[in-house]
């Protein structure tokens, strides 16, 4: 077997026309995205892709990175310890074909290689299936004390849009087709004053950017540090978006204010949801939901566009809106190195006392507790 490592954007340029040939369906795996990452990253990370060559067989390629960034040990959202760490970072569907149990085996031989070698102190595989063949094979083919474990298991919900808007509220439950139909009626009242426009050619970049860092700073995201920021990454993403690109902007407002936002990426024919939010203290106006709404109605017009991909995690409004579901997790493999090996004991100690604790508790009050600390949380911001 054959080997190719592309480590700079010379070699990524190299390696363009393999990696383009391929079948890649996640926009995080996809040439377009990765660059655009990985440019915006600069030190911060470097790439790591690897291109698995084999006698009468179709290639493999890993799409991956080295990132220097902190291991969090946490509890809910209180953060107990943070290390610094080098991490080998599968992207989500960074494996693509590899068609077999084999194929598998032989991307992770590939993959753990690089921890010996030094290259990162901890392997992530990032949103694997769960049950899938990938999740199988790591079950079985990596040393369970060097496994992570107590990694939190995330819902992926997609709605079908390819029958148009009326055919995916057909498919909804009827409280869900009346709440989706009222949003979109409120919108259309003029005396809402609200109004949803997408970002395109001829915005400026500076100007959204503080829009969307604005309204993210009023969120409960911004007190767990998640969602949109002023950073370079966020920057290239909305210069994407005003370049008229596959990134999509959706801005709501109230008067003359915006207060929501919705922003993700289309890609063969899917979009794909990264970040949406509101300002907290126009929660009443279902600010959020009714520019969900919206921003379906539009995509489900628009003949290049299939599937609505909701992202990570298993909020309601997904749950209602939702055709198809299945469960990921994100699987990390830990050098043989006493640092490494004390971070996943750490890691795996914590993660298993907020399991016991979720149980003592039970499912409802846990949700319970996570809404009001979120509602705490967007007070605070």
């Amino acid at each position: 077997m054959q080997i190719t490592v592309a480590t700079t954007r010379a070699d990524l340029d190299a390696l363009g026309p393999r990696w383009d040939s391929l079948a890649i369906t996640v926009p995080h795996a996809g040439r377009p995205l990765f660059t655009l990452v990985q440019d915006a990253l600069g030190d911060d990370g470097k790439p790591y892709v690897l291109l698995l060559e084999r006698e009468g067989r179709g290639p493999i390629l890993v799409v991956a990175r080295v990132e220097r960034r902190p291991v969090r040990v946490k509890a809910g959202y209180r953060t107990l310890l943070t290390a610094q760490a080098r991490w080998l970072v599968v992207v989500d569907g960074g494996i693509v074909g590899a068609e077999t149990a084999d194929d598998q085996r032989a991307v992770l031989d590939a993959l753990t290689a690089c921890l010996r070698r030094g290259v990162a102190d901890i392997l992530q595989l990032s949103k694997v299936l769960v049950d899938g063949e990938l999740h199988r094979v790591a079950a079985t083919h990596l040393s369970w004390h060097r496994r992570g474990h107590g990694a939190t298991r995330q819902v992926h919900h997609t709605s079908d849009l390819s029958g148009g808007f009326d055919a995916l509220l057909g498919r909804r439950s009827k409280g869900t087709r009346w709440r989706m139909r009222k949003r979109l009626k409120r919108l259309a009242d003029p005396e809402s004053k609200m109004s949803v426009r997408r970002i395109g050619p001829g915005d400026d970049v500076t100007d959204v950017v503080r829009t969307l860092d604005q309204i993210a700073s009023t969120s409960y995201q911004r007190g767990i540090g998640v969602g949109f920021a002023d950073d370079a990454l966020h920057r290239a993403l909305v210069r994407w978006a005003t370049d008229g690109g596959p990134y999509g902007i959706w801005l709501l407002s109230m008067g003359e204010v915006p207060v929501a936002y919705l922003n993700g990426v289309t890609y063969n024919g899917t979009f794909q949801l990264f970040e949406t939010a509101f300002d907290g203290a126009r929660s009443d106006d279902e600010p959020g939901g009714i520019l969900l709404a919206r921003v379906l109605e539009e995509l489900a017009g628009d003949p290049d566009v299939d599937t609505f991909d909701y992202g990570y995690g298993d909020a309601q409004y997904k749950q209602s809106m939702s055709d198809k579901s299945w469960e990921e997790t994100d699987l990390l493999f830990f050098a043989a190195r006493p640092r490494a090996q004390a971070l996943n004991l750490l890691s795996t100690a914590a993660a298993g006392a907020v399991a016991l604790g979720k149980r003592v508790l039970g499912r409802e009050r846990v949700a319970a507790l996570r809404r009001r600390k979120r509602a705490e949380l967007a007070e605070s911001a």
